[in-house]
């Protein structure tokens, strides 16, 4: 079962590989299409970074950018003990 989980929308970079033992390397996505890093997973979890070979269009249906800014912004203005501005969804 997928609970919780969220279909995304994607694009594979291509032509890229990692070498090396990926054995304990915590990944953050399954994948149905394409590659990933290991032919079933992407998302390299490392503390609170997630880097995948995958990437997004900013779409009518998925304006990914400017939630990421968003969150770009309240993070440092948290940071710098500012009351963070509104998200927008």
């Amino acid at each position: 079962s997928r609970t919780g989980a969220a279909d995304i929308p994607a694009h594979e970079f291509h032509y890229a590989s990692l070498d090396g033992d990926l054995g304990g390397i915590d990944f953050a996505y399954g994948v149905e299409r394409g590659f990933g890093i290991d032919g079933k997973r992407d998302g390299l979890k490392i503390h609170n970074l997630t880097a995948c070979f995958s990437h997004q269009r900013d779409t009518d249906a998925n304006h990914w950018v400017e939630r990421f800014l968003n969150l770009v912004r309240d993070t440092n203005a948290e940071a710098r003990g500012d009351q963070p501005a509104a998200v927008n969804a």
